[in-house]
């Protein structure tokens, strides 16, 4: 899962009032990615012989078992706090579920778990708007590849074209800021978040300077690269209706997303800028 969809997902839950309006918004909340994702979906995810099974438990028909809080928080992904937080809504109908080693009480077990899903959240929130705190830092982090992979300071250097003492000066600075995690044993360094946080920052005005900056790089690269077959200069102008400009945003975004997460490469040697306006 995206790093940005976690944010959204850990979202939905804390402001949930009960399990069964969560999991209601929790197959809203896919549908919007997925069209065809549906109760049956997440019967499947979960295991469930049952199709019908998780619409009947939102629809209050049935109610939810010891056995299948476990399986309902794997297929939507919840592990951690987030896991946590839905077994303990899921005891505010199911008393009987509770236990010590959720908390003192379901109520104030449940607030405290919605208190740190928010932390969470704004901690996610302030690394990527930490990334952005110098023009170049958004390179270096790319350079980064996927999470899993990490990369080597050679890596980072031949992928960014920047300078040795540079790149380790920037990574030094990220490890502080608790964004970039080094692992001495393999001397990688590895991104702690997805780089395609950067949807999530708004107006910013960090990331803001970035986007501008990277508008004049692409100027600067477009009068003197524009016929290279190895890039892109596109720009279009369409004719759409104005109620659905919202919606097409998020589509196009979510495009860009995809997009970004299909060619990222750990064996990657080059970063290259996808910049987007569509206004």
């Amino acid at each position: 899962m995206k790093a940005s969809e976690q944010i959204e997902l850990w979202s939905l839950l804390s402001k949930a009032l009960d399990y069964r309006s969560f999991m209601q918004s929790y197959i809203t909340w896919k549908k919007s990615h997925k069209k065809s994702y549906g109760y049956a979906s997440l019967a499947r995810a979960a295991g469930f012989a049952a199709r019908s099974y998780p619409r009947d438990v939102i629809l209050g028909k049935r109610d939810i078992t010891a056995a299948s809080i476990t399986r309902f928080s794997k297929a939507m992904n919840l592990s951690g706090e987030a896991a946590r937080c839905f077994h303990i809504l899921v005891c505010q109908d199911r008393p009987e579920l509770f236990d010590s080693s959720l908390g003192d009480s379901i109520k104030s077990s449940l607030a405290k778990s919605k208190a740190k899903l928010a932390q969470y959240i704004e901690n996610r929130n302030q690394s990527s708007v930490r990334i952005y705190h110098q023009n170049s830092w958004p390179l270096v982090y790319a350079s980064l590849g996927t999470v899993d992979e990490g990369a080597s300071l050679e890596d980072v250097c031949h992928r960014t074209r920047f300078p040795s003492y540079t790149c380790r000066q920037i990574l030094k600075e990220m490890i502080v800021q608790e964004l970039v995690s080094f692992d001495s044993e393999k001397r990688r360094y590895f991104a702690k978040n997805s780089h395609l946080m950067y949807q999530n920052l708004g107006g910013n005005s960090g990331f803001k300077n970035f986007y501008l900056n990277s508008l004049h790089r692409a100027e600067v690269k477009s009068r003197k690269d524009f016929l290279r077959k190895d890039r892109l200069f596109f720009a279009s102008a369409i004719s759409v209706k104005k109620s659905q400009v919202i919606k097409y945003r998020t589509q196009l975004r979510d495009l860009l997303d995809s997009f970004a997460e299909s060619v990222e490469s750990p064996e990657g040697d080059e970063v290259v800028t996808i910049l987007c306006g569509m206004y």
